[in-house]
């Protein structure tokens, strides 16, 4: 499964990615418009979530061989 959504991946460009996030954070905004008390959430917290994220991506673009 994941190895067909890696050759499907391969065709996108680098504006489709950067339109996904677009999309993404679009996304975002619209999800703290429904629910607005998600702005409560403490900055740290957030911040958390974002190394979180970022960890592998980060790993495999710059340290794995």
């Amino acid at each position: 499964m994941f190895n067909y959504l890696n050759e499907r991946i391969k065709k996108l460009s680098v504006v489709d990615m950067g339109l996904i996030k677009l999309a993404a954070m679009t996304f975002g905004i619209l999800l703290v418009k429904i629910l607005p008390q998600l702005i409560s959430v403490r900055y740290r917290f957030l911040i958390l979530l974002m190394v979180l994220f970022a960890l592998k991506p980060v790993y495999v673009v710059w340290f794995k061989k």
